[in-house]
């Protein structure tokens, strides 16, 4: 009889374990989700601002990012933060529920761990559901917008960041395309589709441009600002202070591949976890309402 009456200690004291752990991984899912939250589409104007007379250039290429992935990517970690919210919370009220041995708390607990775990869980779908899509539906939309892809006339601040000179007017279609590729290989940090630079033959930017790799080629410090890594790539691109010949295929392709295995692995332990808490809570439910007491 003495496990009997130690259950209610045994599943309380689980109950303060799993909760300070889900407090330590809801910081982490936060943070994770705050991470992947970052809105690209908005780098658009900050790419190329005032080469688009209507607006309607960046506008289109703001959708397109969002529909080749950025939006994907967004609704998973809205998930990802909401989910870090919650379980915050939800920590706390398992702390307090397992404290207080009150049944109604630890139900309500135990109710919105099932909700958590139910949303980490469709994250983790969706993640792994749409890996391929968004490789697919990005090399499409990045393939078809190459042929329109023009030069920018840029010039470089004091601080090293690139400029657009003003008073530079483009047609929407090739403000479009222009915009695309631009923030996509700022963002990715990458250059062309498949073959580096040598890709934009072909594109009114070759000939304007003599062959040299775009300037948003170049390695940055500081993705918001434009700001070059090193200053000598205003002047001249090289491997070593560009990605020239670093596809964006191949660079979203890896980046994707590498971090979902890190991605379903935090996801899959956040879970466990939660189960965990799950299962003291509904035992430790049990042990009240039988009227076990603690030894």
């Amino acid at each position: 009889m003495v496990m009997e009456y130690g259950g209610p200690r045994c599943a309380k004291y689980t109950l303060y374990f799993v909760n300070l752990v889900i407090i330590v991984l809801a910081c982490v899912t936060l943070g994770v989700g705050i991470w992947m939250s970052t809105d690209v589409s908005s780098m658009a104007t900050a790419v190329n601002p005032d080469i688009d007379p209507s607006g309607m250039g960046s506008l289109q290429a703001s959708t397109t990012i969002n529909n080749i992935g950025v939006s994907r990517f967004q609704t998973v970690a809205n998930v990802l933060i909401t989910s870090g919210v919650f379980a915050l919370l939800i920590g706390f009220l398992g702390i307090w529920a397992a404290y207080k041995g009150s049944t109604t708390l630890l139900i309500t607990y135990a109710v919105l761990m099932i909700i958590i775990v139910l949303l980490e869980l469709g994250a983790g779908i969706a993640w792994a559901v749409d890996e391929n899509k968004i490789v697919s539906e990005y090399t499409t939309d990045f393939n078809a917008a190459l042929p329109f892809y023009d030069f920018i006339d840029t010039t470089i601040s004091s601080e090293n960041q690139i400029v657009v000179k003003p008073h530079q007017r483009y047609n929407n279609n090739t403000a479009t395309s222009t915009v695309l590729i631009n923030t996509i290989q700022t963002w990715i940090g990458c250059c062309g589709a498949e073959n580096g630079y040598k890709d934009f033959m072909g594109s009114p930017y070759w000939t304007k441009s003599h062959g040299v790799p775009p300037v948003y080629c170049c390695k940055l410090s500081n993705l918001r600002q434009l700001t070059l890594a090193d200053p000598a790539c205003a002047q001249q691109r090289t491997p070593e202070n560009s990605y020239m010949n670093v596809g964006c295929t191949e660079k979203i392709t890896s980046w994707i591949y590498n971090n979902s295995g890190t991605i379903i692995g935090v996801a899959v332990g956040i879970g466990i976890i939660d189960l965990l808490g799950i299962v003291a809570a509904f035992y430790h439910y049990y042990c009240l309402t039988q009227g076990y007491k603690e030894f």
